[in-house]
């Protein structure tokens, strides 16, 4: 008989106050917080059940005094209840414990005194309870154990005292990882149902059952392990139906099951090391029956990224791969650890050459050291190989050594030989046009007479650096050679040409410097400042002085350039010159000479066979014309530019000429025909020169 709790309060009021310490007798429902308020203080033993359900029911301080109850007791639809408080004195149920729908109840820790459940346990639509923390010392279930749609439930700890179920059915708790609380559950008798439960990976909690009857596991979308030894023994010889889909691999299905209840063996393993050098590649691997899942390489214990097969495969190891490498090999309940493979990277050698790169000319040879190996083999141009070290080549082009060392590690090193050629020798001859020259141009062998002067000595055809020596241990550098004349005898002199770090073979001049006669020349006549310049050659070389009749007063030894005046011109004057003999008495020579002034008239006469003149360019370009003249040696020789009126443009007087005569003459300014006239005391010739 249930008894309303409106009929329980009206009892109360007309019982006496004794009245309370007895408990209400039929299944009791409390479904306001006044019928709790309201409930016998002095009752311990409920003799029937106990139900509490309202909206509005907030707490159950008032039950604490129960410590048993005879029945079923139902705690449901309850959402104003956030514990159990008020239960925290119950001790036994005879029936079954059911709290469902009580979507605030956080914890169950008031129920820590229960100890034993005669019929079922079902916790369901409790969203916010996180463990079933409280029923720590719940031993005896013998009903079913129902958990149902709560969404924060993470563990069943608080069961782990619980043995044998009749019925466990796990649904839709997303968050609940594993089972981890059923540790000690031998027997589910009839059925084991695990449905939806989105967290859930693992089953290894149930590994001590013994005795299942139906099976069924489906829905759980990241549950992997399920091939545990309770399951691997049951589906070998199942008691029941067996439901198994729709679950992670590994769990997806009874075959996907049975596959790793096969135990996992390493049936070959790797080998035991491998010594190697830097760039090879090492691969070794395991054998294994049983159905591998996973493999992961490890090395010094940790992961090898991308590791993940049988075989170990390593591209271009370097001396820092160096070390122990195992193979874990898994399926979802198994794993097994290969032997270890020590891996030995040896380095490789640092290999050098010395001189890292050079330049040799040609005809020489270079010699190339490496050094950091312990033997050499050496590659190069034109199919060039050797094993020796050092090595000496000749040949342009890259050269390449690989070192090995003694634990068979190699590297290699390149260098660069540059073979420059030689360069040409260059020409070692007298200038051309030079002012006051006595000697021809374009000769590297030339005979002078004493204290003529200076030879001058051109050094040209040379890209590079030059440089010369002579007699007495005199050298120079550049272009340009000066040879005295105060010493008699044969002086040679060589120049060579060096461009890079290549000297080509020396170019020779030699001049003869004979002792004759003291001779007065005249080096020069500027017809437009009446400068004349005089010079003597041979001699003793003591000091020459100069004498001109009606021009010098006395003898001049301070200078040999004299201005003529006007009343010069056209008239015939005595040059002298004289110097001291060793006797104390004077040595002179003499010459006549008739100055013209720039606009006077020149002759004209016709070229006698002998006498040979070659304007070199004709039509003349720029403001000057050089002229090969042959035919006149040993004899006075006047060149004259005129124009065509006659008037000078430029003049050049050599005393004494030589086989071959080069100058360069003055033109006008003024395009037009000019003429060109050369004369001896003997010939005259005529050329006219046309000025673009």
């Amino acid at each position: 008989m249930t008894i309303p709790l409106l009929c329980l309060t009206l009892l109360t009021a007309l019982l006496p106050l004794s009245g309370w310490a007895q408990c209400p007798t039929g299944k009791i429902i409390l479904s306001t917080q006044a019928d709790v308020d309201a409930f016998p203080p002095g009752c311990v033993n409920l003799p029937g059940a106990l139900e509490i359900r309202g909206p509005f029911i907030s707490n159950l301080n008032s039950l604490s005094g129960i410590q048993s109850v005879n029945g079923n007791l139902d705690i449901r639809l309850s959402p104003g209840l956030t514990s159990v408080d008020g239960f925290n004195n119950l001790t036994t149920i005879t029936g079954s414990l059911t709290i469902d729908e009580c979507v605030r109840i956080e914890n169950l820790f008031a129920l820590s005194k229960l100890t034993s459940i005669g019929g079922n346990l079902r916790i369901s639509n409790c969203g916010s309870l996180l463990s079933l923390g409280g029923l720590n010392n719940l031993t005896n279930i013998p009903g079913n154990l129902t958990l149902f749609f709560n969404d924060d439930l993470e563990t069943l700890g608080a069961l782990n005292k619980v043995t044998q179920l009749t019925r466990v059915f796990i649904d839709n708790n997303p968050r609940l990882s594993n089972l981890e609380g059923l540790n000690n559950l031998t027997t589910v008798s009839q059925a084991l149902v695990i449905h939806t439960n989105g967290s859930l990976t693992s089953l290894t909690a149930l590994n001590k059952l013994t005795s299942i009857g139906h099976l069924a596991i489906f829905d759980n979308t990241r549950l992997s392990e399920c091939a545990i030894t309770a399951f691997c023994q049951y589906l070998a010889q199942p008691s029941g139906s067996v439901e198994i889909n729709n679950n992670a691999p590994g769990c997806s299905s009874i075959a996907d099951v049975q596959a790793d209840c096969n135990p996992l063996t390493i049936t070959t393993q790797p080998p035991s090391s491998s010594t190697v050098c830097p760039g090879a590649t090492v691969t070794v691997g395991v054998a294994t029956s049983g159905n591998v899942r996973t493999y992961q390489w490890y090395r010094n214990g940790q992961v090898i990224a991308g590791q993940t097969s049988s075989t170990l495969s390593l591209a271009n190891v370097q001396p820092w791969d160096t070390g122990a490498y195992v193979v874990v090999a898994s399926n979802s309940v198994s794993t097994l650890t290969s032997t270890t493979f020590n891996l030995m990277v040896n380095p490789n050698p640092s290999v050098s050459i010395s001189p890292s790169a050079t330049a040799i000319c040609q005809g020489q040879t270079a010699r190339f050291t490496a050094s950091g190996a312990d033997t050499y083999q050496w590659q190069g141009p034109d199919n060039f190989t050797s094993s020796t070290n050092p090595v000496t080549v000749t040949l342009p082009g890259t050269y390449t050594v690989t070192g090995t060392n003694d634990q068979g590690c190699s590297a290699s090193a390149s260098t660069t030989l540059i073979v420059n050629p030689i360069p040409n020798p260059p020409t070692v001859k007298t200038p051309s046009g030079q002012p006051g020259q006595l000697y021809p141009a374009g000769q590297s062998t030339l005979t002078v007479p004493q204290y003529s002067g200076t030879v001058t000595l051109l050094i040209e055809g040379c890209p590079g650096a030059i440089s010369w020596t002579g007699p007495d241990g005199t050298t120079g550098l550049g272009t340009t050679i000066t040879v005295p004349t105060i010493q008699t005898g044969t002086l040679v002199y060589q120049a060579t040409c060096q461009v890079s770090s290549c000297v080509s073979e020396p170019a020779f001049a030699t001049i003869i410097v004979q002792a004759q006669p003291l001779k007065l020349l005249v080096e020069s006549y500027d017809c437009a400042s009446r400068q004349l310049t005089l010079r003597s050659t041979g001699g003793n070389g003591q000091p020459v002085e100069y004498h001109i009749n009606s021009v010098t007063n006395g003898w001049e030894s301070m200078s040999n350039r004299f201005v003529l005046e006007s009343k010069h011109l056209g008239r015939a004057l005595k040059l002298r010159a004289r110097q001291r003999n060793t006797s104390g008495g004077w040595n002179e020579t003499d010459l006549s000479f008739t100055p013209k002034a720039c606009g006077a008239r020149q002759g004209v006469v016709e070229a006698v066979d002998e006498l040979q003149v070659v304007v070199l360019g004709n039509p003349v370009v720029g403001e000057s014309v050089e002229v090969d003249v042959r035919g006149a040696q040993g004899q006075p020789l006047n060149l004259q530019v005129v124009d065509q009126r006659g008037r000078l443009v430029d003049g050049l007087i050599r005393p004494v000429a030589q086989a071959v005569e080069v100058v360069r003459l003055r033109v006008g300014e003024a395009a037009g025909l000019y003429l060109l006239q050369v004369a001896t005391p003997t010939q005259r010739q005529t050329l006219k020169i046309q000025k673009q």
